[in-house]
């Protein structure tokens, strides 16, 4: 967005966003938490906040990548990464009570 250009890469997931400045504070609000960000580009914070709104608008899911380039999810997405996505997809895990 203008001069402000931001790398955002998936990270192993841990409950830190590795981001600094703008991008951070978006990214957090976002709830998004197993991430790499780095600012490229402008150092203004504005430029910065827009091209991160920007990059997550851009994201889109693995299975419509593949399906857009005629692959099955599981030829063109590593495997980690598929699992990870479809473990979001299902969303938390239920804790049963031990009694």
């Amino acid at each position: 967005m203008g001069a402000g250009r931001v790398m955002l890469k998936p990270a192993a997931p841990v409950p830190v966003v590795i981001a600094g400045g703008a991008a951070r504070a978006i990214l957090e609000e976002a709830g998004i938490h197993d991430v790499l960000c780095k600012s490229l580009g402008s150092a203004n914070h504005i430029n910065v906040a827009r091209a991160t709104i920007e990059g997550l608008r851009g994201l889109k899911r693995p299975d419509e990548i593949a399906r857009l380039r005629g692959l099955s999810a599981e030829e063109f997405v590593p495997k980690g990464l598929l699992q990870a996505y479809k473990e979001s997809e299902r969303g938390p895990l239920e804790v049963e009570e031990v009694r």
